[in-house]
């Protein structure tokens, strides 16, 4: 899948909007006016989990499943809204 810059900002944008400390899955399905999670927007979202860009409540990151993306026993991937907060300013 090729990374779609806009698509990346859109999910961003999410958070930058929002009027509350931290955001969801839900909250950023719903910006996106997507319902469900998409492979569009699991590998989007993986890029900045992998950039260390999102985190937790607890400022936990790096992981999708401490960010609320789990894998279920017959590998279908699940959504739990986990508090999410940005970290435009964090570094490696």
């Amino acid at each position: 899948m090729v990374i779609d810059t806009v698509y990346l900002a859109r999910i961003l944008k999410a958070f930058r909007e929002s009027k509350i400390a931290h955001i969801n899955i839900s909250q950023i399905k719903e910006s996106l006016g997507e319902k469900h999670l998409t492979e569009e927007l699991l590998y989007h979202f993986q890029i900045l989990v992998e950039n260390r860009l999102v985190s937790n409540s607890l400022l936990e990151t790096g992981s999708m499943g401490s960010l609320g993306v789990n894998c279920t026993i017959d590998n279908e991937l699940v959504a739990i809204d986990v508090p999410l907060t940005r970290n435009f300013n964090q570094t490696r």
